[in-house]
């Protein structure tokens, strides 16, 4: 008995960290899919660039800011935002949801 519990304990040792890195490539790869055409770095993505005018250069690349919450991003995503349209459950489900708050959220 204690053999089979030591062996449950070691599997989930080993398998939590992996769940987080799933997590942060599914996040990873729906910001690619949903985000990144009018997210990703440089003023030829109109996100981008309009966060930039408007909040200034430390806010304008999601990837790589360090002040957004998980229940910020995910309301911004399913309410859209001036003009970003919203992101309704039947394009990215609440899992999804989940994964690229957690991703953006770091």
């Amino acid at each position: 008995m204690k053999q089979f519990i030591f062996s449950i304990l070691v599997i989930h040792l080993i398998a939590a960290p992996t769940a987080g890195v799933a997590a942060k490539t599914l996040g990873q790869a729906l910001f690619d899919r949903h985000c990144s055409h009018c997210h990703a770095p440089g003023i030829d993505h109109p996100g981008t660039l309009m966060l930039s005018v408007n909040r200034g250069e430390a806010y304008a690349v999601l990837e790589e800011r360090k002040d957004l919450s998980v229940d910020y991003i995910k309301y911004i995503v399913r309410h859209g935002q001036k003009t970003m349209p919203p992101f309704k459950p039947t394009t990215l489900n609440n899992d999804e949801l989940d994964a690229l708050a957690g991703y953006l959220s770091k």
